[in-house]
């Protein structure tokens, strides 16, 4: 998911808040609860990483 956001950031696509959620959202529709899970805990891993890196 970080490879994502950069390679879409160095192409200049910007997501807000709004979007991303959205986008998991869809991407979770059909998986399983511990498929959901892991897709929330990557993006809690991916949150915390970019605000080590931007501060």
């Amino acid at each position: 998911m970080l490879a994502l956001i950069t390679n879409a950031n160095r192409q200049g696509l910007r997501f807000n808040p709004d979007e991303v959620s959205l986008i998991l959202e869809v991407l979770k529709e059909g998986k399983s609860k511990e498929e959901q899970n892991q897709i929330d805990r990557m993006m809690e891993m991916t949150k915390n990483i970019f605000r080590k890196h931007f501060k």
